[in-house]
């Protein structure tokens, strides 16, 4: 699978993913998918973000919210038993985080806000099991490297490609599909970064060329692209 098309999708609920992951089980070229976080959850993380600088009780109560629905959705989807340990254990880190010193960084903004996306690439890796394609999701920070601007990271484009040269070994020892979290990387020092809002796409563009993939396909939920907000032009 030299040529391996990577894609991103806005999975906003269990069944957006089951809707995204029969496109993907549609055709045995796609190989790699990039998900964002589930709708609404980036929003949810900058809130408990903003909330545990002051008050990290309330903070880990929300926190509950989001282990509640994950573990909704995981239900929905049919997760079993492994699945939901591992979004127990992903919560566990968020709450150690939350509690942590540091609070006002960026950097640990950044650590905060790429729960969303770990969460969502374990539930697509069950919706895609479910659909037909087998799949283990797979830790963007190890093959996306930025450099240290954290909130809104740059790519290091030479050492990603370089990376990208394990991605594509991993894809020709296995059949499996690989699920990466998109909006995520990492600095050359190891630590969490993210690209910005909307930077799953941009993830799954970057994937795309440092693995000299034959296209990159970019699925949401809306009919088309929109030549202006059209919130701002009615005509658009």
């Amino acid at each position: 699978a030299a040529a391996s098309p990577a894609m991103a999708q806005d999975s906003g609920s269990s069944e957006a993913m089951r809707k995204s992951a029969a496109i993907v089980a549609g055709s045995p070229d796609r190989r790699i998918v990039v998900v964002s976080a589930t709708s609404g959850t980036t929003n949810r993380l900058l809130e408990i973000h903003a909330a545990s600088i002051k008050d990290a009780a309330a903070a880990i109560r929300a926190v509950d919210e989001v282990k509640a629905r994950h573990l909704s959705q995981a239900e929905s989807l049919g997760c079993g038993p492994e699945t939901m340990a591992a979004i127990e254990e992903i919560i566990r880190e968020l709450v150690t985080e939350i509690v942590g010193s540091d609070r006002s960084t960026g950097e640990r903004l950044d650590r905060i806000l790429a729960f969303g996306e770990r969460l969502s690439a374990l539930l697509f890796v069950r919706a895609l099991a479910s659909a037909g394609r087998p799949a283990v999701a797979l830790d963007s920070r190890k093959f996306l490297r930025t450099d240290s601007y954290f909130g809104k990271a740059e790519p290091d484009l030479p050492e990603t490609r370089r990376l990208g040269a394990k991605l594509l070994a991993r894809l020709n020892e296995s059949a499996e599909m690989i699920v990466l979290e998109g909006f995520v990387g990492s600095d050359g020092a190891g630590r969490t970064t993210t690209l910005g809002r909307g930077g799953s796409d941009y993830s799954a563009a970057l994937f795309g060329e440092a693995l000299s993939a034959t296209a990159v396909e970019i699925w949401t939920d809306v009919a088309g692209i929109l030549t202006m907000d059209p919130r701002v032009v009615p005509s658009a």
